[in-house]
């Protein structure tokens, strides 16, 4: 699977106050300018611009990051739950709830799996304009002054050079958990972002970090991204899940993240909880190693898109 992690430097141009989570803020005033480049139903009067059903879902930039859906994906392809996981995920490299000062930098890091790496070069041009229109509700001025490849550091583009430079994308290649090493080991998890989950069966949020839970999480987000360029795991899916249900939770040290962001399309202020912290499990843990180690990339649970779900191996020891 291709992924990108592009690094958007911005400088205030004047003081500009984000709210609790700023991913929030800047993802909205990104969408609504990719879109604006991208969508062939702008001016059509007689439409509400939703991308289903449109003729050009399956390749605009905008429908692969912000709406993904069926259309993304190969024929033949299936899946139970009402809504795909998002080809985009957004993180800011700052605390929230604070104002960034006149003159000062701040940076957001955009990163796209599979298909929607396509979608780079709209992005790009889109978080300029982004920045120009303004950010927070204030609508305060940014000036994008420099964008890298967040893995390597590798400029893309800034102000001063004015020319544009696509990197190569990074591959991300994850093994069938090996179920035979199913011995006894003791695992630690931090919860670098807020973590919650939401039950494909019953749609009920819940924040209990169950090891099962997660592995779902990182397998369904996996093979999705995956099946976004035509490529399908062959992976004993349900023996997995059968054997992560039989790790225990034996302690969790997290306390609880409320916050909430502004839905344009609801014209709504929506509630997001999760935890931030740690938990420690016992039990057959070694066949999951490699791909709980690809969740920091991956992330895991709900409202990853806003920059949840990132967890993060702090300690594995055998029993």
């Amino acid at each position: 699977m291709r992924f990108l992690k592009l690094r958007f430097n911005f400088r205030a141009c004047d003081n500009v106050c984000f709210p609790d989570n700023p991913v929030n803020t800047f993802r909205g005033a990104l969408g609504y300018q990719l879109k604006r480049l991208s969508c062939i139903q702008r001016k059509d009067r007689n439409s509400d611009s939703n991308c289903k059903g449109c003729p050009a879902d399956a390749r605009c930039a905008y429908a692969l990051c912000y709406e993904t859906s069926k259309n993304h994906m190969p024929a033949g392809f299936s899946y139970s739950g009402s809504d795909l996981p998002h080809l985009m995920l957004i993180d800011a490299e700052f605390e929230g709830k604070r104002v960034v000062d006149a003159g000062k930098t701040f940076a957001f890091v955009v990163s796209l799996f599979g298909a929607s790496v396509s979608s780079a070069s709209h992005l790009i041009v889109a978080a300029q304009a982004a920045g120009k229109f303004g950010l927070t509700g204030a609508k305060v001025s940014c000036e994008l002054i420099e964008i890298t490849q967040a893995s390597t550091n590798e400029q893309i583009w800034s102000t001063d050079k004015d020319t544009l430079h696509i990197p190569e994308t990074s591959e991300l290649k994850i093994t069938a958990p090996d179920l035979s090493l199913a011995s006894p080991c003791e695992l630690t998890l931090s919860f670098a972002s807020p973590v919650a989950f939401k039950d494909i069966s019953t749609g009920k949020i819940s924040t209990k970090p169950d090891f099962g839970r997660i592995i779902g999480s990182l397998m369904r987000r996996y093979s999705i991204f995956e099946a976004s360029e035509g490529n399908k795991l062959d992976w004993d899916f349900a023996e997995i899940a059968r054997l992560a249900g039989q790790v225990e939770t034996v302690q969790v040290e997290a306390e609880p993240v409320y916050w909430e962001r502004f839905s344009t399309r609801q014209k709504q202020r929506i509630p997001i909880s999760g935890i931030r912290g740690r938990a420690k499990y016992v039990g057959p843990i070694k066949p999951f190693i490699e791909l709980l180690n690809a969740g920091e990339t991956l992330r895991c649970g709900r409202s990853v898109t806003f920059g949840q779900g990132r967890i993060e191996i702090a300690k594995v020891r055998s029993k």
